[in-house]
């Protein structure tokens, strides 16, 4: 079902009676609604698997709707012809079609079952493994709406044993699991009314099946709404609202020209689908599978760092190197692909600060009633860390808030970028004292000159006054980042050494694959990593590494921006550290192979067989230096 904010449907889980907001102002907000409630209840089971993983936990206001303000790729299992993805949904959400299995059943049903089958296609309905208070009441409802229709029936009352129950000669029960996808196959059943479950759904549309939801809780309801919509059938039943009446004349719209129609238009399109396939084509797409793989065999995943050599290492590969003492365990961490920076929003300093100051506020309060307790050492523990955390907080809240002044005036400003450790704070908040300083006095020529090139003379009056602003807030920032940037470093550099705690179960894995290599291969994973750490590849990787975390940073922070917008803010190029173009690519450089996308050190070769005193011809499978072959294109 969906959790990504859109206009057009509210979300699954939201029922909203009545709003004062129109209709498509109330779908959109029911997405934060229905995040910020599944926060209230899992957010401290996400924080304490978050600290495992030696990652910053996430706050009410940084968690809820975290994945769509981070853009995270998300992948949905239904199928376009059912609910088209909307138009505002951006390319990193895909639709891919039912992610079903290819249908291989044999089923033979027994005599009675054949011999009912056998006088013509009838209605199926069966709710599941449901339970109702009052089981006899509802099969007294269906049996009474089968009669009222005058259809024929197959009734899989798993609700009810039926016992005692008189059952029509037009009504055949089912008392064993039979498969859906042989069931409603070969014209066996006219239409098909159920739960709503996704799965029963997908099953009854892909056989082209009118479809009847009688939704009990969850996202049912929703799904008997997408049913609705497409036309394949009544708008849906929900339990509390089922009588006889309401059942019959559902199912009379289900049997009609127009429900039939869109129904076999839908199985149709389902059928011509491969969700299975365009999912893993779409999952492809949406990873970074370029800097995913072993830079020393390219054919594995990567699962390793090394810093050092800024090179990316397989299990087998950093096992085997270990193993032959040409790194140790201390030079590699575990590799993280793509960095999210979680942090909260931020607006100017006023705003920033206030938050902030709300909650020291509230964490004082409740330290203080704490110490009142019968476990005043929690409160005295809450209050000592809540002050020194709200100190950095405020802190870290004007210079963000100070940061942001410039952009909110409509000035130019440079990416930030992620510290993990304090030299790179260090390094990061010395070039934030020296741009702020350099960017505030230069900001007074050329922001006229923006501002005329872009509205003319009002323009450049506009961009003198900003000037002048960007004169007294950039070199400010700059000093408050020379502050806050290396302390959250250090910060984050704590707690990634906590998350240190699954290095030991990674390092048995690379060990134990590492030993399965025959010599030969270790050799040869060896002799790959030494030519592909000479110095001029190091540095190849090193500059090229560099700048794909430049251009990710530039990509989160225009990520709102139209291509042309995107364009227009990347030819006003007034200093030499421009902000690069906001989609992430792959860095291309001279010293780049076309053919296996690894950096090439012309002329440059290690002799290390004579060294090894190993045939390097040996082994049962040598180390490919050319990737994989590219990946299926998509089907549309």
């Amino acid at each position: 079902m969906p959790w990504s904010p859109t206009p057009r449907f509210p979300h699954p889980l939201v029922n909203v009676q009545r709003s004062n907001a129109g209709e498509s102002a109330t779908n959109y907000l029911s997405y934060a609604l229905a995040d910020t409630l599944m926060w209230q209840g899992l957010g401290d089971v996400v924080n304490r698997f978050r600290a495992r993983l030696g990652i910053s936990p996430l706050s009410a206001l940084t968690g809820p709707m975290a994945t769509e303000r981070l853009r995270v790729p998300v992948v949905y299992g239904w199928s376009p012809s059912l609910l088209p993805k909307p138009d505002e949904w951006r390319d990193n959400i895909d639709v891919v079609g039912f992610l079903t299995m290819p249908t291989t059943v044999s089923y033979t049903p027994d005599e009675k079952l054949s011999a009912f089958l056998a006088d013509g296609p009838a209605i199926y309905i069966g709710f599941g493994s449901i339970v109702v208070k009052d089981p006899d009441a509802l099969t007294q409802t269906i049996l009474e709406a089968v009669k009222s229709t005058g259809v024929r029936a197959l009734l899989s009352a798993g609700w009810s044993d039926l016992g005692g129950v008189d059952i029509p000669a037009s009504v055949f029960v089912i008392k064993s699991d039979i498969p859906h996808d042989w069931l409603f196959a070969d014209g066996r059943v006219s239409a098909v009314c159920h739960h709503g479950g996704a799965g029963t759904t997908a099953a009854g549309l892909r056989a082209g099946l009118p479809t009847i939801v009688v939704p009990f809780f969850g996202d049912q309801l929703f799904w008997g709404n997408a049913v609705a919509a497409a036309g394949a059938g009544p708008p849906p039943i929900p339990y509390k609202k089922l009588t006889a009446t309401a059942l019959a004349d559902g199912i009379r719209v289900a049997l009609s020209d127009r429900a039939r129609s869109a129904a076999g238009a839908i199985g149709k399109a389902i059928r011509a689908e491969d969700g299975a396939q365009a999912g893993v084509a779409s999952i492809h797409r949406l990873l970074p599978l370029k800097v995913m793989r072993c830079e020393v065999d390219p054919s594995r995943a990567a699962q390793w760092w090394c810093k050092k050599h800024w090179i990316r290492l397989s299990n087998v590969a950093a096992g085997a190197l270990v193993r032959r003492k040409v790194l140790k365990w201390d030079d590699l961490r575990p590799l993280r692909v793509t960095e999210y920076e979680t942090g909260r929003v931020f607006t100017e300093p006023v705003t920033a600060m206030s938050e902030s100051l709300l909650s020291i506020t509230a964490t004082g309060v409740i330290g203080t009633a704490q110490l009142l307790s019968k476990r005043p050492d929690k409160g005295l523990k809450k209050l000592t860390w809540g002050v020194i955390k709200g100190g950095g907080e405020v802190t870290n809240s004007l210079y963000q808030g100070m940061d942001n002044l410039s952009g909110m005036m409509g000035s130019r400003v440079r990416p930030r970028t992620h510290v993990s450790d304090l030299s790179e704070g260090l390094w990061e908040g010395s070039k934030g004292l020296v741009h702020g300083l350099m960017d505030g006095v230069t900001g007074l020529v050329t922001e006229p000159m923006d501002g005329y090139q872009r509205s003319g003379a009002g323009g450049a009056v506009a961009g003198f006054g900003r000037g002048l602003g960007n004169l007294y807030f950039r070199p400010l920032a700059g000093m408050l980042g020379f502050l806050v940037l290396p302390t959250q470093g250090a910060y984050r550099s704590i707690r990634m050494k906590k998350g240190r705690s699954l290095m030991p179960a990674r390092r048995a894995e690379s060990e134990k694959a590492a030993a399965a290599l025959s010599v030969g291969e270790a050799a040869r994973v060896v002799v790959s990593f030494l030519e592909a750490t000479v110095a001029a590849r190091t540095k190849v990787r090193r500059e090229a590494e560099r700048l794909r975390q430049k251009e990710l940073a530039a990509a989160n922070a225009h990520g709102d921006l139209t291509p042309e917008e995107a364009r227009e803010m990347a030819s006003r190029n007034w200093w030499k550290q421009a902000v690069p173009p906001p989609r992430p690519r792959q860095p291309r450089t001279p010293s780049m192979s076309e053919e296996s996308g690894q950096p090439e050190a012309s002329g440059l070769k290690v002799d290390v067989k004579r060294s090894l005193g190993v045939d390097l011809e040996a082994g049962s499978r040598p180390v490919s230096p050319v990737l994989p072959p590219p990946l299926p294109p998509r089907k549309v």
